[in-house]
């Protein structure tokens, strides 16, 4: 298991680092894994709306929809959609598009957290600005992490060279059991 050297006061999150009841070899190990199968993972250090203690939040890969580090304002897009019950049938749950937009703008950190309508047309949900000990954040939290270190620059998944070698000597296997069962077929032959 890995092992974390924490200042006293971010000890909590060796039990709990999602809010969700996650600890934190669980969350590394599902990082480390994330990295493994796409080759990226996006962690996002967030707050509670209603004010407390920071937790993690993972996004895969994939759900790190746009970025920019150039300029003064950089900003970070990150896929956030969510299950809602459908209106008509409380059974049956639908998937709502969403996303949140991480941005620095005029020096300060905004978090926008946006959907699409019916008519598949964006718009924005809520605005936030995270405060840390009263004051506007200078910076997005959020780290994307590869196997190369932390960059948003995207690469193979580090275990596909793995799975191309095992697909291939799958293939070899399968070939040679063919040409086994082939040969030990019993051919009759007329003289």
């Amino acid at each position: 298991e890995p092992m974390f050297v924490l200042p006293e006061r971010m000890q909590y999150l060796v039990n709990d680092c999602t809010n969700t009841g996650v600890p934190l070899v669980s969350y590394a190990m599902r990082v480390l894994q994330e990295i493994l199968v796409t080759g990226r993972a996006g962690m996002l250090v967030d707050m509670p709306e209603e004010g407390g203690k920071p937790f993690f939040v993972l996004y895969d890969g994939d759900d790190i929809r746009n970025w920019s580090e150039d300029g003064e304002e950089p900003f970070v897009v990150l896929e956030n959609s969510r299950l809602v019950r459908k209106p008509d049938d409380k059974f049956e749950f639908e998937e709502k598009e969403g996303w949140r937009e991480l941005s620095i703008e005029d020096g300060e950190y905004f978090v926008r957290l946006w959907e699409t309508d019916d008519k598949d047309e964006p718009y924005i949900v809520s605005t936030s600005q995270p405060l840390r000990f009263g004051r506007p954040l200078d910076f997005i939290p959020f780290a994307p992490v590869s196997a190369f270190g932390v960059e948003f620059e995207t690469s193979l998944p580090p275990i596909l060279p793995l799975a191309q070698l095992s697909h291939k000597a799958y293939m070899i296997s399968a070939d040679r059991q063919l040409a086994i069962h082939v040969v030990a077929i019993p051919t009759p032959a007329v003289s």
